[in-house]
């Protein structure tokens, strides 16, 4: 047998066993399962599919600034992770810091518990001000 033909029954027994393995392994996975193996996409996928709470200093703060829960959602859906802020080993729940911006140009830095299901969002911090205005407790 020349060396074409085996290296024609190579490829087609590879390309047999990787279709095996694709049917096998990741026919049953979400679309997003292929790209969030990574620990901030892990994260960020987790807060979000949780169910969001709101506190009542998040909800002063939104309130302050004109900020609308969609907003806040698409901040966790497609912000970026900040670990330097973020408390990740904190007890009972996790605190992550989530920094986006908004449609209308507030640059935020959420503050958000995963805890049991679901995502509270303790605070949201305008980045874009030099001091706060808003008389939140």
């Amino acid at each position: 047998m020349n060396f074409g033909r085996r290296l024609l029954l190579y490829l087609f027994g590879f390309g047999i066993g990787a279709l095996i393995v694709w049917f096998g392994l990741m026919k049953n996975r979400p679309d997003n399962a292929l790209t969030s193996w990574l620990p901030t996409q892990r994260i960020i996928m987790q807060l979000d599919t949780n169910k969001l709470v709101l506190s009542k200093h998040a909800e002063c703060r939104m309130y302050c600034r004109g900020i609308t829960e969609e907003q806040i959602k698409d901040i966790i859906k497609h912000g970026e992770v900040n670990y330097g802020k973020s408390e990740v080993h904190a007890t009972p729940c996790p605190k992550y810091a989530i920094e986006g911006t908004t449609k209308n140009g507030h640059h935020l830095r959420l503050i958000c518990g995963a805890c049991e299901g679901k995502t509270e969002l303790i605070t949201a911090i305008d980045l874009g001000l030099k001091t706060d205005t808003c008389d939140c407790k």
